[in-house]
């Protein structure tokens, strides 16, 4: 939204400082000091570019196509690129989230109604089973000990998973290496390592792509792009190719490790002088087959996890069953 009203307001003929003070009256207040930080800066003969890179949080990505757009007399087309770039990052994002709403929500309750389940109706029936002296199946000697298990730590194992939970998340935000090695770990998961390495060379590419369009030179839009990449392993992989680019390696030679296609597509938009568009129409091609794996993913998924459901709750419901089932047949004889 702060990069629509900003077009509309430079394109209607207000400098960039009175177009950000003109957008003030509709922020928060946290988000109003920051813009007047930015148009201090701004009014003091600073860069647009380089004003929001300090008091905003922007991607590099957007902040380059800013300053390209400044350079170029033409801020108003690359913000309105920019407010582009992130709405379809936005957009490729969501849909991603939207696919594995329904897996995640099947999988919250099937862990709820267990828990439920041993911690609710198991805790009533053991005291009778018990009292019977009879040799119970494995499958409710099983169930009971887990039953019990929980009933007796199952608030202090809570606890400590939280604080281990907790623990975690803490040096993952704070330390690269943990990051880097959580996330090569990731990777190496299947399905879901390819589909976050996929999405993360999706996005690079239509940053990548966006500024090369807008008129970044190709070697500094690659670096800009390399730094919006928060995948570690990948943004490792790719910034190796910063260094051969500047020396005036050609784009298609770093290709050697993404799909086939990848270096066709980037040869030809350098024959043809139309790199932007053919990155792209990579970044495009990307899109559509994460969307296709994603609906694969989601179609295995989804009765895989009403089997595991129906087996964990029918195991529950089978320990409770089958002593009393041995009873009858007991007391029938």
């Amino acid at each position: 939204m702060l990069l629509e009203q900003l077009e509309m307001y430079v394109s209607a003929g207000l400098q960039p400082g009175q177009a950000l003070r003109a957008m003030m009256r509709r922020l928060s207040k946290k988000q109003a000091v920051s813009i007047e930080r930015a148009i201090v800066l701004i009014e003091s003969g600073q860069n647009i570019s380089t004003s929001l890179l300090r008091e905003v949080d922007l991607p590099l990505s957007v902040i380059g196509l800013i300053s390209c757009g400044e350079t170029s007399a033409s801020l108003s087309q690359a913000l309105k690129a920019s407010k582009d770039l992130l709405e379809s990052q936005d957009e490729l994002i969501k849909k991603i989230l939207s696919s594995m709403a329904y897996p995640a929500v099947i999988g919250l309750a099937t862990v709820a109604l267990t828990i439920g389940l041993v911690q609710g109706i198991m805790p009533q029936i053991i005291p009778l089973l018990s009292s019977l002296h009879a040799d119970l199946p494995v499958l409710t000697v099983v169930v009971i000990a887990i039953s019990r298990a929980l009933l007796d730590h199952g608030l202090i194992g809570s606890i400590a998973v939280v604080l281990l939970a907790m623990a975690i998340m803490f040096a993952y935000r704070k330390s690269m290496r943990v990051r880097y090695v959580a996330q090569k770990v990731l990777l190496h998961i299947p399905i879901a390592g390819r589909l976050i390495n996929d999405l993360s060379l999706t996005l690079f590419f239509r940053a990548f792509g966006t500024m090369v369009e807008a008129g970044i030179l190709a070697d500094v839009a690659y670096e800009k792009a390399c730094s919006t990449v928060s995948f570690l392993p990948l943004k490792c992989l790719l910034e190796q190719n910063i260094s051969p680019l500047k020396n005036g390696e050609k784009f298609h030679t770093i290709a050697g490790r993404m799909p086939a296609y990848v270096e066709s597509l980037i040869t030809a938009g350098e024959a043809s002088g139309n790199l932007g568009g053919s990155l792209r129409r990579i970044d495009s091609i990307l899109g559509k087959e994460l969307e296709h794996a994603l609906k694969k993913i989601t179609a295995m998924v989804e009765p895989a996890m009403m089997i595991g459901m129906g087996s964990m709750v029918g195991s529950i419901a089978l320990s409770i069953m089958m002593p009393i089932y041995d009873i009858s047949k007991n007391l029938q004889h």
